[in-house]
């Protein structure tokens, strides 16, 4: 406690000596009035009883000052103990953001989150990783050092005696509301609970054409009546900057705490003989409690989209999982923060996210048009209804092939199409989205180009890539068809099957179809001397079609289960003509020092120092 504290309470002690005083004055005052009292109801005397009486009046005004001046007392007292209470709220930013939590008994939770397990009207094309915790430090350290008085999270959740599950997290949302309204002049941010979500309207009459906002038909546009909600979704808090709607926050009770970072849930498991020992499914966590976990995640998404935000969060009060989308579709979700974590402090990470979606609010403002439907009811899951930003809108995600190294060498510009390739998109042959029959979850969602579906196309598993059409990375598709195309001889062999390309989705979204491989990508342990013997051969077989494979990757290798050759690569969306012996051999001493790393001794070698697959890499 400071001395400015020591004084008050000081102050605080001698104001309550004097209403103690005070009161005993009042007692005696009320002694003295009832002996008077007695007196007149005996005194004869009529003169002497008037002036009993007027002694006793004089009583009753003594008592009425003595009551008075406690009241004033009392008052002094009060506002002395405000003087105290505001000293102790009064902190720097800094001080705020680092505040310890108060303890939190989550034995009473769920083992499993709890999630409707239902078909969302929106999910994100991949989901990756968010690593904001560098941003958050930034944003701890850049905090003034001016005092302030701040709610803080303990004294609303202990000193009020807030226990239960909703009423901690409003705590914290509500603290950190006001946290940020005070950083960020101008900025009125609160948070209301239970707050419905507008869906996209359902303009559709009842022989299926839709309806203008008059009420009358419209002609030429047909859409399907939306039958995801019988009523609006609700999210459990919306945050709200200014009257405007900034960010979400999910809660749960309880079952959030995951071994591995829940963004790795989104990719479906494809190591079922336990090849990868990275994959998900190799740690302390059930198939049921994966998917459990994952409703979660495209519950948040969904509400992102409706709310028009790009930021959320996902909590059980133990676990804190930050949300951030972008213009591509993509999610990006953060490591579990929990709840008396110190690096960063959680204070922190939820003012920081709150602090950014403040700083962007309104740059999700568009919503699906009237009368469309997201791309995820047309084409795939895995797609989302923005529509109408390009990939190059994007920076981080842009398509740059222009200019991309493989191994020592530096290759000479990819081909770009422009208006031809634009016309080539126009011609591509549409296939209804019901025939590629795609899984509700995507396969992987790594890499810059993004997710990739499984389906049945022509009676044959596929493995399905999508982009918008007139975006480079529909280019990219389109270089990867020429690709397949060149290597058709090695199909089945060291690469797979192109079993179909088109457009969907009335021709809004290009989409690739190759066989599915039953196998992983390439990772520690599963390089063998015969899968890098077939890795070397693959690649010397791409290289003997005149072609570079741009980018080669552990993730662009795969393992085939139970095959010969045991290897097949896979996406060409890097790759480009070149007969350039320079660049092969930079791209096959690439892949050598790949394969090197993860077994740990040489490959390609035989005595002598001479590589056998050097023929096939010159050819």
């Amino acid at each position: 406690m400071g001395d400015a504290d020591k004084d008050l309470d000081e102050q605080i002690r001698e104001v309550e000596k004097q209403i103690r005083s005070v009161g005993e004055e009042i007692r005696i005052v009320k002694q003295e009035i009832e002996r008077v009292q007695e007196r007149i109801e005996t005194c004869s005397n009529l003169q002497e009883k008037a002036q009993l009486r007027d002694e006793k009046a004089q009583l009753r005004d003594n008592e009425a000052q003595l009551r008075r001046e406690k009241g004033q007392l009392r008052d002094k007292e009060a506002q002395l103990r405000e003087q105290i209470q505001q000293g102790r709220d009064k902190c720097t930013e800094f001080e705020w953001l680092r505040q310890d939590m108060p303890s939190w008994d989550s034995g009473s939770c769920s083992k499993t989150p709890s999630t409707t397990q239902k078909e969302r009207m929106y999910t994100p094309v991949r989901v990756e990783y968010w690593n904001v915790v560098k941003d958050i430090e930034e944003y701890l350290n850049k905090a003034d050092k001016l005092k302030r008085i701040y709610q803080k999270v303990d004294n609303l959740t202990v000193t009020r005696g807030k226990r239960n599950l909703e009423d901690v997290a409003g705590s914290v949302v509500a603290s950190t509301c006001d946290f940020v309204s005070k950083k960020l002049p101008g900025s009125l941010v609160i948070y209301v609970r239970e707050a419905s979500l507008e869906v996209p309207p359902e303009p559709v009459a009842e022989g299926g054409n839709s309806k203008n906002p008059d009420g009358s038909k419209a002609e030429d546009r047909e859409v399907q009546k939306c039958l995801f909600y019988s009523k609006p979704p609700r999210v459990d808090m919306l945050v709200q900057s200014n009257g405007k709607d900034v960010a979400v926050f999910e809660l749960k009770n309880g079952g959030l705490g995951c071994p591995v970072p829940i963004y790795k849930l989104w990719a479906r498991c494809s190591c079922r003989t336990g090849i990868d020992l990275n994959c998900w499914c190799n740690s302390d966590i059930s198939e049921g409690h994966a998917r459990s976990i994952l409703n979660c995640i495209l519950q948040v998404y969904e509400h992102l989209v409706l709310a028009e935000v790009g930021y959320g969060v996902l909590t059980d009060i133990q676990n804190w999982y930050l949300f951030k989308r972008d213009h591509t579709c993509c999610l990006y979700i953060s490591v579990g923060f929990k709840w008396d974590d110190r690096q960063p402090p959680l204070p922190a990470a939820i003012a920081y996210l709150v602090n950014s979606a403040v700083d962007t609010r309104g740059e999700f403002d568009v919503s699906p048009r009237k009368g469309e439907r997201p791309w995820s009811w047309e084409a795939t899951p895995c797609t989302s209804p923005s529509g109408g930003s390009d990939d190059d809108e994007d920076e981080d995600n842009t398509y740059k092939p222009n200019e991309h190294k493989i191994g020592d060498c530096e290759t000479s510009p990819a081909r770009t199409r422009g208006a031809c390739s634009n016309m080539r998109q126009k011609q591509l042959q549409e296939i209804p989205a019901s025939d590629l029959h795609l899984d509700d979850r995507p396969i992987t969602s790594v890499g810059w180009s993004g997710c990739v579906v499984g389906g049945i196309l022509n009676g044959r598993r596929v493995a399905v890539k999508f982009a918008p059409r007139k975006s480079e990375r529909a280019e990219a598709l389109l270089n990867e068809v020429d690709a397949y195309l060149k290597l058709k001889e090695h199909w089945m062999v060291f690469v797979p099957p192109l079993v179909g390309y088109g457009t969907t989705a009335d021709g809004r979204i290009v989409f690739i179809a190759t066989e599915l491989i039953d196998g992983s990508p390439l990772g520690p342990g599963t390089v063998t001397e015969e899968v890098a013997t077939a890795a070397l051969q693959a690649l010397g077989a791409v290289h003997a079609c005149g072609l570079l494979h741009g980018d080669v990757e552990a993730r662009n290798i795969m393992v085939v289960r139970g095959g010969q050759p045991s290897v097949r690569l896979v996406d060409f969306g890097f790759a480009q003509c070149s007969g350039s012996r320079d660049s092969q051999k930079a791209e096959l001493r690439k892949l050598q020092r790949l394969l090197q790393d993860m077994m740990g001794v040489g490959v390609g070698k035989e005595s002598g120092g001479r590589c056998p697959h050097k023929q096939l890499c010159l050819v």
